[in-house]
């Protein structure tokens, strides 16, 4: 009999049992260990080959999902039974010897049981918080369309009580666990309120400046808001880095959207006298820096310039714009007409106690009560004759009244009655200048065709020993102005020279493509370096300080606008990022009577376009149609008090404005109403509507629906006819 035997057979019952087991698990560890590695193995290489695929043949995440939990289990298994192989085993042996058999309850493997779960327990709890830094569906943008698009995705993903859905199918229990994030670099977001449908297609809304806590407690299961900068971005691991949570600690996504908005374009970002517009903050630094103007310096020529023209009182207004009419991006020449026109009639018909009220809406003003309605032709210009008829712009083209069908119908008295900030940013706000004792509450000269040259300090302008050009010189405020203490001068290319308090430059918006540096950029130095429809950095995969979106991104040129490139799915060059708003180009074929404009309106479309995509594509739906909204574009908006309806191709955006078969249809009241509709071949095509004409829906119809109206067109803009009656 061995000494093994001898000393088993003196031993308690209870101790060789102990010995046995101790035996067992010894066994069992090492095999174990051996096992779970192999598997980890195997498991790591499935991911890898999951991972990789592409197209079509992507795996259904949920198989993906379980080989990455069955991959981090085995690695965990692993992990311990080395620890305790290389540890704990060579003690557990010391115990083994026969003298040490009564001493089994002692061994280490007892011992260290608690330490051993809580091992267990540690890495379970950090595979925990890499999931809480996991979302389904992320955002970068807390604009319009990011806002629209966080909270589309959430109503589908978790139908809030004020939708109105239906939460009782089996499909919500399975999208309940998803998770959206909105990353903002601001404590607030824009959201929509006050939405008013007016037709089918055209609605309009207000922006109101929200908490992003406050926002996000409609989905508190679903949506979190993150106040956070983004310094990184890898598509390619689907990680975000964030500026306060640092490289350690990324955000992980799904689905990733870009809506990181347009940035102003400043004539001298660095100039302490040259203010921009694009956000709450700059409006109140405009607001206060508006108290103590006497005189300011309006450039640009599109809808915020326009509104500044016509909100600000209390101080004179030098509008320099580059074109030969006002509010070239909505409006032609005859309707630029028309507006100035009205001011004119309006500023004589105002009461002294509107003038200290604060900025209001007034829909058209009751002047005339003459209507015109006329039949025009656009015609090239002679000293344009010699040019490509085809691309001749409406800058080389006449309005004449149309010879071959010429009518012209007077009435005595007409029946007819008459984003950055966002739109109305003005509303409610007050906006006087230093200016009390003027003879006219709003003091604007335009100057047209004309651009900055140089600033001048008041040093550099006595030098130059020239005379300030006198904007107002039949104004009895003039002799207060014409002291020579500006703080700045402007010279413009026309060779005039203006002295001012304040520069407001109103060039537009760029899209945003470097989210890093959200300041302005140089109007003469953009942040593109190449004039390239695609700027692809091959070396890279991830925005840092030292690149922007543009060089990760396939971008549309500046000649376009500038932007992400996206698809009808609103996809990126990047597989699961997506893109919207002033930052992205629809970069499809559009609609016959849709175009792309930077605008609040099209952002909010093209955010809900991107949510519904994203939604779609994680379930398998890979072709979702264009939302309806993109068939015709509208817009709604206010100037100098009007009310503008914009339809279609308004302005004949795409069309030989000079062909036989084009001409415009117009009606003019003067100082309440002017309509002007785009014709081709019969068929309206776009369609400028200021006032309150109420032809909103109908004119929407036509256009959509192409009916001929050859037969009509000579009565169909008759105040005296109810065209709404007569096409239903």
């Amino acid at each position: 009999m061995s000494s093994d035997n001898v000393v088993t057979s003196v031993l308690p019952d209870s101790y060789s049992l102990a010995r046995r087991h101790l035996q067992l698990s010894r066994a069992k560890l090492k095999a174990t260990s051996r096992v779970s590695a192999l598997l980890a193995g195997f498991a790591m290489v499935a991911i890898i080959e999951l991972q990789v695929a592409v197209g079509e043949s992507k795996p259904p995440e949920g198989l993906l999902f379980a080989f990455t939990i069955l991959s981090c289990l085995l690695v965990v298994v692993h992990i311990m039974a080395v620890m305790i192989s290389t540890c704990i085993l060579p003690h557990i042996d010391s115990y083994m010897v026969p003298q040490d058999c009564y001493l089994i309850e002692e061994a280490p493997h007892n011992r260290l049981r608690t330490a051993l779960n809580l091992f267990l327990v540690t890495m379970s709890s950090a595979f925990t918080a890499k999931d809480l830094n996991h979302f389904d569906y992320v955002i970068i943008g807390g604009g319009i369309a990011g806002v629209v698009c966080a909270e589309t995705l959430c109503e589908l993903l978790n139908p809030s009580r004020f939708s109105g859905a239906l939460q009782s199918s089996s499909g919500h229990l399975n999208y309940a666990s998803k998770r959206v994030a909105l990353i903002s670099a601001s404590q607030t977001v824009k959201t929509t309120v006050n939405l008013r449908r007016i037709s089918n297609m055209i609605e309009t809304f207000d922006i109101e400046e929200k908490s992003g806590s406050s926002w996000s407690e409609t989905w508190p299961d679903t949506l979190t808001v993150i106040c956070d900068t983004v310094i990184k971005l890898d598509p390619s691991s689907h990680t975000v880095y964030l500026q306060q949570r640092g490289y350690e600690n990324p955000i992980f996504y799904n689905k990733l959207c870009l809506t990181t908005g347009g940035v102003p374009r400043l004539i001298d970002p660095k100039h302490p006298y040259v203010i921009g517009l694009r956000d709450t903050e700059s409006i109140k630094n405009f607001q206060h820096r508006l108290l103590g103007t006497r005189r300011m310096v309006l450039v640009g020529n599109g809808g915020i310039a326009t509104e500044i023209a016509h909100e600000v009182s209390g101080c004179q207004i030098i509008w320099v714009i580059k074109d030969n009419s006002i509010s070239t991006p909505f409006l032609d020449s005859v309707a630029a007409t028309f507006l100035l026109e009205a001011r004119e009639i309006s500023k004589q018909n105002d009461s002294v106690e509107k003038k200290a009220e604060v900025s209001s809406r007034p829909s058209g003003d009751k002047i005339s009560e003459d209507t015109q309605i006329r039949r025009m032709r656009y015609i090239v210009a002679e000293e344009r004759q010699s040019e490509d008829i085809t691309k001749a712009s409406e800058d080389h083209l006449m309005l004449v009244p149309d010879q071959q069908h010429p009518y012209e119908l007077d009435i005595g008295k007409s029946s007819v009655a008459g984003a950055a900030p966002g739109p109305d940013w003005a509303y409610g706000r007050k906006l006087h200048g230093r200016l009390v004792n003027t003879v006219d509450g709003r003091l604007l000269k335009v100057v047209y065709q004309t651009k900055i040259k140089q600033f001048l300090s008041p040093e550099e302008f006595h030098d130059l020993n020239r005379l300030e050009t006198l904007p107002f010189t039949n104004k009895l405020n003039d002799n207060v102005l014409s002291v020579n203490d500006w703080p700045v001068y402007v010279e413009l290319t026309n060779g005039e020279i203006y002295g001012c308090d304040l520069v407001v430059s109103a060039v537009g918006v760029e899209a945003n493509l470097n989210p890093l540096n959200r300041s302005p950029s140089n109007v003469d130095n953009t942040t593109h370096n190449t004039g390239n429809t695609y700027n692809i950095n091959n070396k890279g995969t991830e925005i840092t300080e030292s690149s922007n979106l543009d060089a990760l991104f396939h971008c549309a040129s500046m000649e376009h606008g500038g932007g992400l490139l996206v698809n009808e799915q609103m996809e990126t060059n990047w597989k699961d990022v997506y893109a919207a708003g002033d930052c992205a180009y629809a970069n499809w074929t559009w609609s016959p009577h849709w175009f792309q404009m930077k605008l609040w309106s099209q952002a909010r479309q093209m955010g809900f376009q991107a949510a519904k995509s994203m939604f779609c594509h994680s379930r398998g739906d890979h072709n979702i149609p264009l939302d309806f909204s993109f068939e015709l574009f509208t817009h709604v908006t206010y100037f100098f008090g009007f009310k503008i309806v914009l339809l279609g191709r308004f302005n004949g955006q795409g069309m030989n404005l000079s062909a036989s078969d084009t001409y415009l249809l117009m009606r003019v009241t003067r100082g309440r109403e002017f309509i002007k509709c785009i014709m081709q071949s019969g068929r309206m095509q776009g369609a400028i509507l200021i006032g309150e004409t109420d032809l909103e829906e109908t004119l929407e119809n036509l256009i959509l629906n192409q009916i001929d109206l050859t037969n009509l067109e000579d009565r169909l803009l008759d105040p005296d006819i109810d065209l709404s009656d007569y096409f239903d």
